[in-house]
């Protein structure tokens, strides 16, 4: 039987912190992406973000963030992609860390996004959520990152491709 992973890659990530794991969102874990957004990610009318999309009506959140989660995976090509990955602690679901990226082949540049829920604020989960990934997107290294402290230790570098690369 054909894995799921073996047709869409990026499945197959897992990105590791001390305290995180970070692996792309998939559709068994929205439940727990809108539960966490519902249970509040920022103070109610001081959205951090270009669109409030937080601040939607309970019976929106839900389908706005699934169609967003799967308007990525579609959108994704080479060329383009934005891979969503969802943020645990142990079995808890904490937020999404978003990286995406046009023509990162020649520019080497990504664009993060990142949200926690509340309870997660001001424990230092956004900094070690985002060492990580930026560290996976710029190198392709998916080492285990250490601390804050400490600098990720040489690894041997390979083609970066883009979220969906099996090497």
């Amino acid at each position: 039987m054909t894995e799921l992973t073996s047709v869409w890659p990026p499945f197959a990530l897992t990105l590791t912190t001390p305290r995180l794991s970070l692996r792309p969102l998939r559709d068994e874990d929205i439940p727990s992406a809108v539960e966490a957004a519902a249970s509040g990610i920022h103070e109610r009318g001081r959205s951090p973000f270009s669109t409030p999309w937080a601040e939607a009506a309970a019976a929106d959140l839900g389908p706005n963030m699934a169609r967003w989660y799967w308007r990525c995976r579609a959108n994704t090509s080479p060329e383009a992609w934005t891979l969503i990955l969802g943020i645990w602690q142990g079995d808890t679901f904490l937020g999404c860390q978003d990286v995406e990226a046009k023509d990162f082949a020649t520019l080497r540049t990504v664009a993060t996004g990142s949200w926690l829920r509340i309870s997660a604020h001001g424990r230092g989960f956004g900094k070690e959520m985002r060492a990580a990934v930026a560290l996976y997107a710029l190198t392709g290294s998916t080492q285990k990152w250490r601390s804050p402290k400490q600098r990720p230790g040489t690894h041997s570098p390979w083609a970066y491709r883009g979220p969906w690369a099996t090497n």
